[in-house]
């Protein structure tokens, strides 16, 4: 066992525009890759006492 405190945050994105996907036949707009960089940020500046499990990550335009 380690004295360091490690805490460890799951982070399931649900569609990003990116470079390696392609979304154009879906109907409905995917998030931009700093939409979930935000995210991320945000897990990352909780207090050293604070541990987000898992966070989902979706966008309101889904059809």
């Amino acid at each position: 066992m380690s004295d360091e405190q490690v805490r460890v945050t799951i982070v399931m994105p649900g569609p990003v525009s990116t470079e390696l996907n392609d979304w154009e036949h879906w109907d409905g707009r995917a998030m931009d890759a700093a939409d979930v960089a935000k995210t991320v940020v945000f897990a990352l500046s909780r207090p050293p006492h604070v541990e987000l499990t898992d966070i989902s990550v979706n966008t309101t335009d889904k059809l």
